[in-house]
């Protein structure tokens, strides 16, 4: 899968970096089983804090309930926002 090797070379980097940020749509549908999937990348592959901002395309219920252990994801009752 082309998203783990992605993961999978940053957290290869030398330096490391310190944060990571995703941007734009971070599933192809917005299913809940998407970001599901997505935590579990995450969540193996990078040892540092990873932060996301929603595209157009996501769904933020789903978005928010996927990746609530993400820093910032629920911090807000509305938006996602750091």
């Amino acid at each position: 899968m082309l998203t783990e090797r992605a993961l999978q070379a940053v957290a290869r980097l030398v330096p490391q970096p310190d944060i990571v940020l995703i941007t734009g749509d971070l599933t192809d549908c917005g299913l809940a089983a998407e970001y599901g999937l997505l935590s579990g990348l995450l969540a193996r592959s990078l040892p540092m804090p990873v932060f996301v901002i929603p595209g157009n395309h996501d769904k933020r219920k789903a978005l928010r309930s996927g990746l609530a252990h993400l820093p910032g994801v629920t911090s807000d009752p509305t938006f996602i926002h750091y």
